[in-house]
């Protein structure tokens, strides 16, 4: 019968996306109310309590938590990754209070996931970008990590924030876009030199819409020279005070590291080949021991 039959509702592609961003949010907030007393938790709030006292002491030279680290890792006058990230969660103390650092990484997990939408959007369409989104609000490794003073958010909307960019600028084809999109890049850099990772995108993106010669290079030429304002200053500061090869130094595993960590050890004497069998070990290493 007619006065049973249901009106039919049309739910707006809007309110899809405004539900999974506050979803994202809604599973994220209970974090302000957990301890963050994992390892590199307590690295990065040490660091940025020393900040909030002396913008150059970046190190973790005279606190406590290092008697509890690897001196060949950790003892050092600076810090080995870039500071972008411990100065925006000692900004966040100082300004909000302690408990609030985790809004940092909370925040930018969300808008990975929004900025996500963004790009699906333009390289497909609005149904494509909506899946995209609703996808990645329910990946455990985003969810998981955004969760934690770490990071991995902070490089990673960094990164898809500035491809978005790259891709307004191959529309818009003018160098200064290419330049906004490589100052973004600088900060993702100045986050974590794994956001390296992300220029084979880049390049391929760019190479495929066939640019004559002379604006390839000129807006490639662009997106680095903005990138390199940001990253080079930091290298150089970094470089003059602990020399050329103090980096990967930092990175070589010796028997103290190992046998401090009980994952390290066990990744260390592992079979090399089981790497690449491994699907759940590849990601967990790369997000917390990069």
């Amino acid at each position: 019968m007619d006065c049973f039959r249901m009106a039919e509702f049309k739910i707006s592609p809007n309110i899809i996306l405004i539900a999974v961003i506050f979803f994202s949010l809604a599973i994220r907030l209970p974090s302000l109310f957990l301890p963050h007393i994992e390892n590199d938790e307590v690295i990065y709030q040490t660091i940025a309590e020393k900040i909030t006292k002396n913008l150059w002491d970046y190190s973790l030279q005279g606190t406590e938590i290092l008697r509890q680290l690897p001196k060949a890792q950790y003892d050092y006058s600076i810090f080995r990754h870039p500071p972008l990230f411990i100065w925006l969660i000692a900004l966040t103390k100082v300004i909000f209070g302690v408990r609030f650092q985790i809004l940092v990484p909370i925040i930018f997990g969300i808008l990975t996931i929004y900025f996500t939408f963004l790009i699906a959007k333009k390289l497909y369409s609005y149904k494509e970008a909506l899946i995209s989104a609703v996808i990645l609000s329910f990946c455990p490794i985003l969810y998981f990590v955004s969760g934690k003073l770490w990071i991995e958010t902070q490089f990673t909307f960094l990164g898809s924030l500035s491809f978005y960019l790259l891709l307004l600028a191959t529309e818009k084809n003018k160098w200064i876009w290419f330049s906004i999109s490589g100052l973004v890049f600088g900060l993702s850099l100045l986050s974590k030199y794994t956001s390296l990772g992300i220029l084979p995108a880049f390049c391929y993106y760019i190479l495929q819409k066939k640019f004559p010669i002379k604006k390839l290079f000129l807006f490639s030429l662009s997106l680095l020279i903005a990138a390199s304002i940001l990253i080079l200053p930091w290298l150089f500061y970094y470089y003059r005070i602990l020399g050329a090869d103090s980096y990967l130094r930092q990175f070589i595993p010796t028997p103290e590291y190992i046998n401090m960590f009980p994952f390290c050890k066990m990744t260390y004497e592992r079979p090399f080949y089981s790497t690449f069998f491994d699907c759940t070990y590849i990601p967990i290493f790369c997000i917390g021991h990069l």
